[in-house]
C-alpha cells in the first residue's frame, strides 16, 4: 500500500464519525451537526428548527380538527417507541408537497400534500412511525 493511499484511508476513518453525526434539515436545506447532543440541547435546536421549517413550509395548516387528529395518532405511536418519554410534537404544513420529515427533539411535520394522498389510517400510521424512528 503506498503512503499516498494509508493517507487516503487515514483521513477517510478519521472523517466517517463527523459525517455520522451530521443530518440535513429538511426544512431549510442546511447541515446541522446532531452528534453528542443531550436531550436538552436536541429539544433547543428542534425547537430553534421549528421556526424555520414551518416558514418554509407555509406554516401550520389551519384545521385544527385535523391538527388534533394527527397529534392523536402520533403520540399514541410515540409511547410504544424507543422514546416514549419524549414530548413529541405533530404538525400539518401547509404546503401541497407531499413529504413527512422530523427534527431532532421529537418534531415531526406531515404535509397537506401528503395527507390528501394517505388512503386511510395505516397509511398515514406508517409514515408516522417512520419519522417517530
Amino acid at each position: 500500500m503506498t503512503a499516498q493511499c494509508v493517507r487516503r484511508v487515514a483521513a477517510l476513518v478519521l472523517l466517517l464519525p463527523a459525517l455520522a453525526a451530521c443530518a440535513v434539515a429538511p426544512g431549510t436545506g442546511r447541515t446541522i451537526f446532531t452528534g453528542g447532543l443531550t436531550p436538552e440541547n436536541e429539544a433547543k435546536l428542534g425547537f430553534k428548527e421549528d421556526k424555520k421549517v414551518q416558514k418554509e413550509f407555509g406554516g401550520a395548516y389551519d384545521d385544527p380538527a385535523l391538527a388534533r387528529y394527527v397529534s392523536s395518532l402520533g403520540k399514541l405511536l410515540a409511547r410504544t417507541s424507543e422514546m416514549p418519554d419524549l414530548a413529541f410534537t405533530f404538525t400539518v404544513l401547509d404546503s401541497p408537497i407531499v413529504n413527512a420529515f422530523a427534527l431532532p427533539g421529537g418534531y415531526v411535520y406531515v404535509t397537506r400534500g401528503l395527507l390528501a394522498l394517505a388512503d386511510d389510517e395505516a397509511e398515514l400510521a406508517g409514515v408516522l412511525a417512520h419519522e417517530i424512528g
